[in-house]
């Protein structure tokens, strides 16, 4: 990955995390999931980590109703966590991103509601609860990530001349 297509991707996950809450409060999309993903695949683990905490402390300071590190230790394990078995994905499919993304969504809310009853308060499951944050946000994240992320990548490598195109799909390869 350029640094330029990197700096483009960590921008709009930026864009995106700091202006949405201003239009659409309630819309909790994990903005940074696809982005950190990408790094994982093209970059490798050490990197991807480097960049959770990047993003993790973005992200916190956003937050006002955890503490300090609480999004960034999120992001962290979930990255973690996922780069232990992504190798169990094809990397070259256009649907990898946004699986993956789903994946980490999903872990991502459950390592939230563990580490909320662990350091912060004391939650409840419900119905309402694990339908909207463990089943429908992920596959929300994951059709953005498809959208953003996964169906610009194949329209880009498509625009390549023939000879330079590594692959006709999506090109998540380590460099």
């Amino acid at each position: 990955m350029h640094r330029s297509l990197y700096f483009i991707y960590f921008l709009s996950a930026s864009s995106l995390t700091l202006l949405t809450p201003l239009f659409k409060p309630s819309l909790s999309l994990n903005f940074f999931a696809p982005f950190l993903l990408l790094i994982l695949y093209k970059k490798g683990r050490s990197f991807a980590l480097s960049q959770a905490f990047i993003c993790g402390c973005i992200l916190d300071l956003l937050a006002a109703e955890n503490s300090f590190g609480f999004w960034t230790l999120n992001l962290i394990v979930t990255i973690f966590l996922i780069s232990l078995f992504k190798h169990l994905f094809f990397a070259e499919k256009v649907l990898t991103l946004p699986f993956l993304t789903l994946i980490f969504s999903w872990i991502s809310t459950t390592l939230y509601f563990l580490m909320t009853n662990i350091f912060c308060y004391k939650t409840h499951l419900t119905l309402q609860w694990a339908l909207t944050d463990l089943i429908l946000l992920p596959i929300f994240d994951g059709f953005y990530a498809l959208v953003v992320f996964s169906l610009p990548l194949v329209y880009l490598s498509r625009l390549l001349p023939s000879n330079k195109r590594q692959t006709s799909s999506l090109n998540l390869k380590e460099n």
